[in-house]
């Protein structure tokens, strides 16, 4: 009986070792899974609550609507199809104004094209210029040829009242509680 006990005892040691072993592994990467399918979730409502924003007709809340978009791009949290979802999203928003807008003469940077039924085509909004940047950007890291009316938009002179370019940069994410 004691050789049994001498055989058996280190075999269900081993054995238990080994499976104590599987489990946390196993757990691990369970872990890791759902870490990051949480972290795309996330991404994903981001991006949607940036679209819906950035599609809004009001010129502020587009504005932030594209900085998110434009942050989410910048911290590289966008996977290609999201980049080309992105870039759809602004290519709207420029068009939105700008589809009919004559292809000569240049644009200006402004914080007001006019009254709704009488909007200057060649004044450039705030929200209009981060847009054309994202498309720019996106483009050129895609490695493609950017819009040319996008082009046109981002490389919009400053007004010669104005001190400068009036889209500030994408800032970085806020967690939302």
């Amino acid at each position: 009986m004691p050789v049994l006990l001498e055989i058996g005892l280190p075999l269900v040691i081993v054995t238990m070792g080994l499976g104590g072993a599987m489990m946390v592994h196993w757990a691990r990467a369970q872990g890791e899974r759902e870490a990051s399918t949480r972290r795309r979730l996330e991404v994903v409502d981001r991006m949607t609550r940036g679209s819906e924003r950035a599609l809004d007709p009001d010129p502020a809340a587009s504005l932030d609507g594209l900085r998110l978009l434009g942050a989410l791009h910048d911290d590289q949290a966008l996977e290609p199809e999201d980049d080309e979802f992105v870039e759809e999203i602004a290519n709207v928003v420029i068009s939105a104004r700008f589809g009919d807008a004559p292809s000569d003469g240049p644009l200006v940077l402004g914080t007001d094209a006019g009254p709704e039924g009488d909007q200057n085509p060649r004044v450039v909004l705030p929200h209009e210029l981060l847009a054309a940047m994202l498309v720019v950007d996106i483009a050129t890291t895609q490695g493609r040829a950017p819009s040319v009316l996008a082009s046109r938009i981002a490389n919009a002179s400053p007004a010669d009242d104005s001190p400068g370019p009036v889209a500030p940069e994408p800032g970085p994410l806020r967690r939302s509680a």
